[in-house]
């Protein structure tokens, strides 16, 4: 329950941060998204049942409770994609037919626009497989990972050109568990003092 920011600056150190409103990430396997200095992530409120968004500005440091759209079904295995520069809420695992996004017009104002868009069917290219959004590319591409393993390989849809194409990832091994989808992912890596929570840890 306790907020925690390390400085990068040259005093570079673990300190403790306020947050007018306790929370716990909903489900730490889900990735959150960071978007014009501002990290989004799905997060349960201590004194309430149901999951909101929690935004945190990385300058002001600041939290904001960012409340769902009251139309949007299944919450529990909802999830944040990033939609042409904007953050978007989904829960729907995609075949063919119809995807429906929550596009969050402003957040200040608590303000979601719904889009659902046509996807094709991919039996010529991959067989029955189910796939999964994961977001756009800055070329307007929507991108599908499939939702069963061990095959890495991803679908890129685009809306104007109505043209499928698919992209398979070699070289990484046969006995492949899982794989997880980082969006426009730039790498660089630093080692970063423990947080020491007891005197146990």
């Amino acid at each position: 329950m306790e907020h925690q920011v390390f400085s990068l600056e040259a005093k570079q150190g673990w300190r403790m941060i306020e947050c007018k409103n306790r929370h716990l990430l909903a489900d730490p396997e889900k990735k959150g998204i960071c978007m014009n200095g501002v990290m989004y992530y799905i997060a349960k409120i201590s004194d309430e049942l149901s999951k909101s968004l929690i935004s945190f500005n990385l300058r002001s440091e600041d939290f904001n409770v960012i409340k769902f759209p009251k139309d949007v079904k299944y919450l529990w295995s909802c999830y944040l994609v990033n939609y042409n520069g904007k953050i978007a809420l989904t829960n729907d695992s995609c075949n063919d037919g119809t995807l429906d996004l929550w596009v969050m017009k402003d957040a200040s104002k608590q303000e979601w626009s719904k889009a659902s868009l046509l996807v094709p069917c991919w039996t010529n290219l991959v067989g029955d497989q189910r796939f999964r959004f994961k977001g756009t590319f800055s070329t307007g591409e929507l991108i599908f990972a499939p939702c069963t393993f061990p095959n890495p390989y991803f679908e890129y849809y685009d809306l104007k050109g109505k043209n499928a194409r698919k992209l398979v990832i070699e070289g990484i091994g046969d006995d492949l568990v899982s794989f997880k989808v980082f969006m426009d992912h730039v790498e660089s890596p630093m080692f970063l003092p423990k947080v020491c929570l007891s005197d146990n840890d």
